[in-house]
């Protein structure tokens, strides 16, 4: 998913309708906005396209090691794009199959520091030295993660 499409989706239509329509569920689409411009364009992993079973077009997306896992969290956000698909403009892509599986391919995006703990994998940050996590410059500002669940 790249950033601007992402960005952009939260904020002209998912966040503008939530706000008109005073959904209760507001504040967790106000909270991946926030993940979504706080990773910024390089925190967003890129997609290789492919056909599964000569019928579907799917996404294959690129690992990052350094990246907290958040495919549920990106998975409501394409969710609500297939339900709301009326208040989407046809041009540009359409909604498709994301896989995230551990064999894929790692993105050749760079590590992105200075993000606060939470947007980091745990696993890989405590794998890193000293020296390593002191260069990594991990932000101070505290970063709440939420659950969010599509009902």
């Amino acid at each position: 998913m790249t950033y601007l499409w992402e960005s952009g989706i939260l904020n002209k239509h998912i966040i503008n309708l939530k706000k008109d329509n005073e959904d209760k569920d507001l504040p967790a689409w106000m909270w991946l906005q926030k993940v979504i411009k706080t990773l910024g364009d390089g925190g967003m992993s890129s997609e290789e396209s492919n056909v599964e079973n000569n019928i579907h077009c799917v996404l294959w997306v690129k690992n990052m090691a350094w990246h907290r896992k958040m495919k549920q969290e990106l998975d409501v956000i394409n969710h609500q794009r297939v339900l709301d698909d009326d208040v989407f403009v046809p041009q540009g892509s359409k909604p498709m199959k994301r896989i995230h599986a551990p064999g894929n391919s790692m993105s050749e995006h760079s590590l992105i520091t200075g993000l606060p703990k939470a947007l980091y994998n745990g696993e890989w940050v405590d794998g890193l030295t000293g020296g390593q996590v002191e260069r990594l410059n991990v932000s101070n500002n505290t970063f709440r993660w939420m659950k969010v669940v599509v009902a």
